[in-house]
């Protein structure tokens, strides 16, 4: 019997594949092509299907899981920090004990591909299979990516932008088949000119919806090369910079003058004074009306 293969930006998937339909399911993001959907299913072996799109599957809790990939079997027992790469196609069957929780990021071939050109990596590679593998960072950005998407209105688009900027360099360079081609990328600094470029268009443009492809567009780089000079020129990735200089602007106006915060966080760019509040708090230790109080 030939395998089924799912496309993951449907409306609904196949009850062969999940019993339940994900607790979770949004594309959200500020970048096209990146799906996250959370499920909880109970125990299930699925039929034999292939993807449309890209998976990397992030396991929450569960206790083993087993793969058929290739005519033989894996059983694994996935701890934190773990995750699986599925690339498109690749024909495989699951089955795990016991009610599972995992996310998964469903990435459109394309969106690596494109990612791939700007980073000069040939057009014919691939993404290899890991059924596991321990990655922190993979493991911890899809988490963050799912919190952030929580509240349905997205507060930080240009850090959500940047976590997946992060997360296709780093698939690119740890499970492709080009990752030796990247391993000499990682060098290099922004010109000061350049530099300071962007630091006059993130001032310019600090109480609109900044974009890291914007900024990076502005110094005729990729956002892929832009974001790793800029990060090795600061010591900060660009939407840590830009929250720094909100944050700065705030509180000198904050300091200065009698304006509501409504007005502060719209000015400072802000998604909200909901937004302003929480983030002002959790970076500089007070709220803004304790902050504006001397308190």
């Amino acid at each position: 019997m030939a395998s089924t293969t799912v496309d993951y930006l449907n409306a609904s998937l196949p009850p062969e594949l999940f019993p339940n339909p994900p607790i979770f399911n949004g594309k959200g993001t500020p970048k096209p092509g990146l799906l996250i959907q959370h499920h909880y299913q109970p125990e299930h072996i699925t039929f034999e299907h292939s993807h449309q799109q890209h998976i990397v599957s992030i396991p929450v809790r569960g206790e083993w899981i087993e793969r058929k990939v290739d005519g033989r079997t894996y059983r694994e027992y996935p701890g934190q920090g773990d995750i699986g790469i599925y690339p498109a196609q690749q024909v495989h069957q699951i089955q795990w004990q016991g009610n599972a929780e995992f996310i998964l990021l469903c990435l459109e071939p394309w969106i690596v591909t494109q990612a791939a050109s700007q980073v000069g990596v040939d057009s014919n590679f691939e993404l290899v299979p890991h059924l596991k593998v321990h990655d922190l960072l993979v493991y911890q950005i899809g988490l963050t990516l799912r919190a952030e998407l929580e509240p349905g209105e997205l507060e930080d688009p240009l850090y959500v932008e940047s976590l997946v900027t992060t997360l296709l360099f780093h698939l690119l360079k740890h499970y492709s088949n080009s990752k030796q081609q990247l391993a000499s990328a990682d060098s290099g600094r922004l010109p000061q000119q350049q530099l300071q470029q962007v630091i006059d268009y993130v001032h310019e443009h600090l109480g609109s919806e900044l974009a890291v492809s914007a900024i990076a567009q502005e110094i005729s780089l990729s956002q892929y090369h832009f974001s790793r000079l800029f990060k090795q020129t600061t010591g900060m990735a660009p939407h840590q910079y830009v929250m720094q200089q909100r944050l700065e602007r705030a509180k000198k106006l904050l300091r200065q003058s009698t304006r509501s915060l409504v007005d502060i966080a719209h000015e400072c760019g802000f998604a909200n004074q909901s937004h302003f509040a929480k983030t002002f708090r959790k970076l500089v230790g007070a709220t803004p009306k304790a902050y504006r109080n001397g308190v």
